[in-house]
């Protein structure tokens, strides 16, 4: 009786050891990929602040060139902003 007592005691403990081992792994796998994602959404951020920034540069490269100043003024204009 003692025997059994024990050894389903130690089925039960290595069902424990197993479940919070793979609690454990899946935790990690989930915080990978929520780092994923936010690493991924940083990036699409920055690329489109970075398409934003180039959009607002050419139109005003543009109109500078449409009010007569040559490429060379309109491209040092920006930089004086």
């Amino acid at each position: 009786m003692k025997l059994a007592a024990e050894s389903k005691a130690n089925v039960e403990k290595q069902r424990l050891e197993f479940d919070k081992e793979k609690w454990s792994t899946q935790e990690a796998l989930e915080r990978d990929r929520l780092a994923f994602e936010k690493s991924k959404w940083e990036k699409e951020r920055e690329d489109r602040r970075s398409e934003l920034n180039e959009e607002k540069r050419f139109h005003v490269l543009s109109s500078l060139i449409e009010k007569g100043r040559s490429a060379e003024e309109a491209e040092a204009f920006p930089n004086l902003l």
